[in-house]
């Protein structure tokens, strides 16, 4: 059995060894190698200045970049965009509560998810600032007013909002 290539191969003629330029290759390889050290060091300084340092349990600001079938993309500043689950923000209704250009408040869940996002949520970050509002109002001897959502075992269920 022979194997035919569907096209003929195209042929194209390069110059000779002795008619290729070394000098000007040399000049231009070892005068951009300079160059490229100093803008991979200037642009180097420039990640580490305006890249965020974030830790899981942190609770930062970001700006929604897109929504997807996985879920709401969010830019928190860190080398890689974060996921937060489309759950998170859909409401009663079934609808998103949130847009693209958005900037909502997501607390850091895992760093390196097994997709390449930063793990986020929005509800966390909701709770723990609840929590806050609730801690805030022991200590201030103040009242809370919530939403009785749900009768429990142990008690009810209160939406506090915010």
């Amino acid at each position: 059995m022979t194997i035919k290539p569907l096209r003929p191969p195209v042929v194209t003629s390069s110059p000779a060894p002795e008619e290729a330029a070394p000098e000007v290759e040399a000049t231009a390889t070892s005068g951009m190698e300079a160059s490229e050290d100093t803008d991979f060091a200037s642009m180097l300084d420039n990640y580490e200045q305006t890249s965020t340092s974030v830790s899981p349990g942190d609770i930062v600001v970001g700006q929604v970049v897109s929504i997807t079938e996985r879920g709401v993309v969010v830019d928190i500043g860190f080398k890689s965009e974060g996921l937060v689950p489309k759950e998170e923000f859909t409401g009663p209704d079934g609808e998103l509560t949130v847009a693209r250009g958005a900037s909502v408040e997501v607390m850091v869940k895992q760093i390196e998810g097994g997709d390449g996002y930063v793990e986020l949520s929005y509800a966390d970050a909701r709770r723990h600032h609840l929590w806050e509002v609730i801690e805030k109002a022991f200590t201030e001897n103040q009242t809370v007013t919530g939403k009785i959502t749900e009768r429990t075992k142990g008690g009810l269920q209160v939406d506090l909002g915010a």
